[in-house]
């Protein structure tokens, strides 16, 4: 594909047909990001790497799908904040009228200080023995949990039918 590439001192660089593709401010698809979504819930960002680059052709590292899947998270989350997040559906729209609702919680395990620290001194112990050098980025790593489990719920409703439905969790703080 061929890209025209406008730039000014006024507005920068700006590439309309990647605003079109939707590819301005995330620079990747709207659809490699679900895909990388997708992919990650099954497993690992390595593993979820080599999927997509088995399925497309796609040079992606692992540490840029963990990228991509977190900053579309925290746009998830910031738009169910925000109260943009809202259902796709009303009551009226539902078989006979009739809305389900449910509510369960989850224990969902974290990662510690002890266990980040861990990783980390068997991950440098490997690289030295292997003569490579490290692919950390420069500054202070981010910090484990303060323990090892956090409880999450979340809350669906749905339609008999289930023709139609909509799920919210909570984050952090517990609101939903």
């Amino acid at each position: 594909m061929r890209r025209t590439v406008y730039w000014s001192p006024q507005n920068g660089t700006v590439i309309p047909v990647d605003q079109w593709l939707g590819l301005a401010e995330h620079r990747v698809s709207p659809g490699v990001r679900e895909m990388c979504g997708r992919e990650a819930l099954h497993g690992s960002f390595e593993v979820a790497r080599d999927n997509l680059q088995r399925t497309a052709p796609w040079s992606l590292r692992g540490r840029t799908v963990r990228e991509r899947v977190e900053r579309q998270g925290r746009a998830v989350l910031a738009a169910q904040r925000s109260g943009a997040l809202r259902p796709a559906f009303t009551a009226a729209e539902c078989t006979a009228q009739t809305l389900i609702t449910g509510t369960d919680g989850v224990m969902v395990p974290r990662v510690t200080e002890r266990q980040k620290q861990k990783r980390r001194e068997t991950e440098s112990a490997q690289r030295i023995a292997q003569g490579r050098s490290s692919t950390a980025r420069v500054g202070r790593p981010q910090k484990g949990s303060d323990g090892p489990y956090h409880e999450f719920k979340r809350v669906a409703f749905y339609d008999p039918d289930k023709s139609h439905g909509h799920v919210v969790g909570t984050a952090d703080d517990g609101e939903a």
